[in-house]
């Protein structure tokens, strides 16, 4: 299993009580994958006491700006639940 495919469940658990991506928005919703955006994110969680958050955003900072962009490519199956490419089979 790719560091991707191990993460995009712990998103997936995130977003069930943080449906706009709670601290990670800038990161998860807007696609900014940049490590300054992870690390601002990571500020913004513990400010907040958002733990999951925090956890989220280390796991985040440990991957590379390419495989954050695939997760973010990947956005259907985090925050509808569906994988893109079987949402729109004909």
């Amino acid at each position: 299993m790719s560091n991707i495919d191990s993460v995009m469940p712990l998103i997936r658990h995130y977003y069930e009580s943080n449906c706009s991506g709670g601290s990670l928005h800038i990161v998860l919703d807007d696609g900014n994958t940049g490590i300054d955006h992870v690390i601002f994110c990571l500020g913004y969680a513990k400010e907040n006491n958002d733990k999951e958050g925090e956890r989220l955003s280390s796991t985040l900072m440990a991957m590379s700006e390419t495989e954050r962009e695939e997760i973010y490519a990947r956005y259907e199956e985090y925050y509808l639940g569906v994988n893109a490419e079987e949402r729109y089979r004909p």
